[in-house]
């Protein structure tokens, strides 16, 4: 999944088709989609509703409702537990030993991390079991795995919501990533939701300019990190993070 939607809140698709059209060029970003008041969309992995003109809420709970773990415990060959769980251990969060080591269980634990980090993205602070058992792909274990499929089931028991709004007419840009599991880095950020609120109209020339501002910072985050796809994310989350003040600045030469 690749994509942003922009919930825009009182400013039309044309003022933002600019924008769009730059962060899709560059950055491979398509869906575009507005959410009238009181209306609710769901997507693969997210239900975004808005509340209100300046409320929008962000949840997982179709999500997680769908993610179907029987066949994970088939694979452990148990019985699904009535009791969801509490939280990792000690013994549960650590690395697999030499003696562990199975292989037959790395398909399994690598497709239980994918659905395990999309599911974690909506709480940050929760992101660190995504990491954990990513840590031992390489060195798979049947201990690991039950952590995985645990883990997803506390997630199922536990649907967070996130509630945006707008601050007065302070231009505000909330982004935040959707955790997906990539053979090359095991944990990648793939994707963002956006609300962009206020209109950003640029004129060609200095449209031109903030995408070789953009091809700029991804080069040097690719150079950074070592990976042109992880490189275009770290250059992207930037440019969301100083996105207005790029452009006052561009707009001010």
């Amino acid at each position: 999944m690749n994509w942003i939607d922009d919930l825009l809140t009182g400013a039309s698709l044309k003022e933002h088709k600019a924008l769009q059209e730059t962060l899709n060029q560059r950055l491979g970003f398509g869906s575009m989609c507005v959410i009238g008041e009181g209306s609710e969309r769901k997507f693969s992995g997210v239900d975004i509703s808005r509340v209100s003109t300046g409320e929008i809420h962000l949840s997982q709970v179709s999500y997680l409702k769908n993610t179907n773990t029987a066949p994970l415990w088939e694979i452990l060959k148990e019985k699904r537990p009535s009791k969801p769980w509490k939280g990792l251990d000690g013994k549960s969060a650590e690395p697999s030993t030499e003696e562990e080591v199975n292989n037959q269980y790395e398909k399994p634990i690598r497709a239980g991390v994918g659905t395990l980090q999309w599911g974690v993205r909506m709480n940050p602070l929760r992101t660190v079991w995504g990491h954990t058992v990513a840590q031992s792909i390489s060195k798979p274990s049947r201990r690991v795995f039950k952590t995985v499929v645990r883990i997803i089931e506390m997630l199922k028991g536990h649907s967070n919501k996130q509630v945006f709004t707008s601050v007065g007419l302070v231009p505000v840009v909330h982004a935040y990533f959707d955790a997906a599991f990539k053979v090359a880095t095991y944990a990648a950020r793939l994707g963002y939701i956006v609300r962009i609120l206020h209109s950003i109209e640029l004129r060609r020339d200095l449209r031109s300019l903030l995408e070789n501002w953009i091809a700029w910072a991804t080069k040097r985050a690719s150079r950074k990190v070592g990976s042109s796809t992880a490189g275009e994310v770290l250059a992207f989350e930037f440019l969301l993070k100083k996105l207005f003040g790029i452009v006052a600045l561009i707009k001010a030469m």
